[in-house]
């Protein structure tokens, strides 16, 4: 198995849409964000707008058919946007078959 740096170069870096909603927080709007990296564990959204640390979100991902409860565990501001970290409740051992699935619909016979 190789280092780290052998699968820097490997990764196809894609942006999902997603909509993520506060939970608890009366008349919370669903909101529009842009999902940068999903695991098992977590994901990472990018947005305009940022949401105090463990503050409890739905995060729906339409394109491959996933909803995770998670929390807020970390924000920062980058290039006039907010990147928020996540962490499922649970782990959701599916992903990476979710997105090879998504990948393979999107790009037919691109990994032949």
């Amino acid at each position: 198995m190789g280092n780290r740096s052998d699968r820097a170069h490997a990764r196809e870096y894609i942006v999902l849409p997603a909509i993520v909603a506060a939970q608890g927080v009366p008349d919370a709007a669903p909101m529009h964000v842009g999902l940068n990296d999903v695991s098992v564990s977590g994901a990472r959204i990018r947005a305009d707008w940022s949401f105090p640390e463990s503050t409890p979100i739905l995060l729906t991902v339409e394109t491959i058919r996933f909803n995770a409860l998670a929390f807020v565990i970390r924000t920062f501001k980058h290039s006039g946007a907010w990147d928020i970290a996540l962490k499922f409740f649970e782990p959701h051992p599916e992903i990476p078959q979710k997105l090879l699935e998504y990948k393979l619909r999107r790009r037919p016979g691109a990994f032949r």
